[in-house]
Formats: C-alpha cells, structure tokens, sequence
C-alpha cells in the first residue's frame, strides 16, 4: 500500500478517459475569463492493484489564486479494502497561451478510514511535494462548460464547470 502513495499524488494531477479526438479550441479562445470559475473533476484509473477514484472541485479566481478540495480513494482488488483521504489544497494559477500552470502553496490531508489513519503522515508528505515545483498542463479544450487538458504524459483530464 504504501508504494501506491506515490501513483496516487501522480494521479491527482489529472487521469481520466477522454476522447482523445476532440477538437482543439483555438489558443486566442483559451482566456483567463474562461477559466475562472469552479470545476468538478471525476475520474477513476488502475494503478497496480488498486482502482483510485477522484473528486476533486477546484475554483480558479480571477486573482490568480486557486482553492482545490476533494477526496481520493484506492480500492484494492486483492482484499477488496481501501483507503481514502480528503485533500485540500491552495495556490496561485497562471496561463500562458496554452500552458495552465497550478503552484500549490498549501495542501492538508484528512484521513476518512482507519487504514488511512496509518499511512496519513505519508501521504501528506507525498502532498507536500507538491510545493516543490508547479505542475503545467496543456489547456486541450475549454468552452463555457467543459475543460480537457493533458499533462506532460499525456494523459488527459476533463472538468465540467459548476459555477462561472
């Protein structure tokens, strides 16, 4: 379980299927207008033994601050036991062209189970990584409802927007 953690904070940063043939939106209609707002992300993967699910809503503000909360859970096939954990998270965010860039300043992790109890600490140092360095993606498509990017192994996340 524990050499998960690592697959988990990669998979926080965006995994979900998405059509791999939408229609790019043109770079001069991916604006900061669009993109402030709240986004609802939902997406379940496999990684090694275990079925991690996301839900995470993350509010862009039209100062350049972002505030993400949500919950990720592993199921692990073998046992049919899981983990889970509540995330919250704040930062700044910046577009340039097609680059969304998210520097996380804060991150708390909340366990939701008794098994996450134990391996909390862990996993929040894993979460306090993330300050290290920001995370990019590429803004694929986005419109007044919708929003798909790809991180830099091209793997694709999309969100839907909840509140302008």
């Amino acid at each position: 379980m524990k050499k998960l953690l690592p697959f988990v904070f990669v998979a926080i940063t965006g995994c979900s299927t998405v059509d791999q043939n939408i229609v790019p939106t043109p770079e001069s209609d991916i604006t900061k207008a669009r993109l402030t707002g709240s986004w609802q992300c939902n997406s379940a993967s496999y990684i090694e033994d275990a079925r991690l699910t996301f839900n995470i809503v993350t509010e862009y503000r039209e100062d350049n601050t972002f505030k993400g909360s949500g919950t990720v859970t592993a199921r692990f096939r073998r046992d049919n036991t899981y983990i889970s954990f509540a995330l919250d998270a704040n930062g700044s965010w910046g577009l340039n062209g097609r680059i969304l860039t998210d520097q996380t300043e804060d991150v708390t992790v909340k366990a939701l189970n008794a098994i996450s109890v134990r391996i909390q600490p862990e996993f929040q140092e894993e979460m306090d990584k993330m300050r290290d360095e920001p995370s990019s993606s590429v803004v694929i498509y986005v419109d007044d409802q919708k929003l798909v990017t790809e991180d830099r192994r091209k793997e694709r996340s999309s969100c839907v927007k909840i509140k302008a």
